[in-house]
């Protein structure tokens, strides 16, 4: 059963030695962003197709960015979701392959208070490994220090209201995390599921 919850928090240190997850309760209340984004990256490499997680994080804003790259517009996807204090929105960012660009894309949203997010957050810096071919993977965190916005919402989608928006997002992500079911071994695919956040 997949779960999209923002569920972790985490503390940072001045020396950035550790990232200790932490319980946290999202609500539209709001907290102040702290100074600096947590980044982590996960991905996961198969015989087919390399899945990645772009995940952001700071203080009640989560915005998490999937990405499968595969030889075909079939088989490739895209699916960002961000929830800022407690405003959930879940989008699709067109694939083109020659193509032409989709026309008034559209999106969900909901306000969720309740929404949450496991983010395997780890020790910044430091890069963890998992697998062996035909499935591994590769999941580090760090400090972002990028200028552009990450906790926006794309102007050119038009994005409607949903009750079901936890469903929606626990649909896209089954898709995503269908490559962890192809691991040789219970450990490997414990491991690509944590990472991708399918639990």
């Amino acid at each position: 059963m997949v779960l999209f919850w923002v569920y972790r928090s985490f503390v940072t240190r001045p020396d950035k030695t550790v990232v200790t997850p932490a319980s946290i309760q999202v609500s539209d209340k709001g907290l102040s962003e702290p100074e600096k984004i947590i980044k982590c990256q996960s991905v996961v490499v198969a015989l087919k197709a390399t899945t990645e997680l772009f995940t952001y994080i700071a203080g009640n804003k989560v915005m998490a960015d999937y990405r499968i790259g595969a030889t075909s517009n079939e088989e490739s996807f895209k699916v960002q979701i961000l929830n800022n204090n407690g405003q959930v929105y879940m989008w699709e960012p067109p694939i083109y392959f020659g193509g032409p660009k989709p026309e008034n894309p559209r999106g969900l949203k909901a306000k969720a208070p309740d929404f949450k997010y496991d983010v395997n957050l780890t020790t910044e810096d430091t890069v963890e490994r998992f697998g062996k071919s035909p499935l591994s993977g590769d999941h580090v965190c760090y400090e972002w220090d990028g200028t552009d916005s990450v906790f926006q919402v794309p102007s050119d989608f038009e994005f409607d209201e949903s009750e079901d928006i936890k469903l929606k997002v626990r649909e896209k992500l089954s898709r995503v995390c269908q490559v962890c079911e192809t691991a040789s071994s219970e450990e490997i695919r414990a491991a690509c599921r944590k990472n991708l956040v399918c639990d």
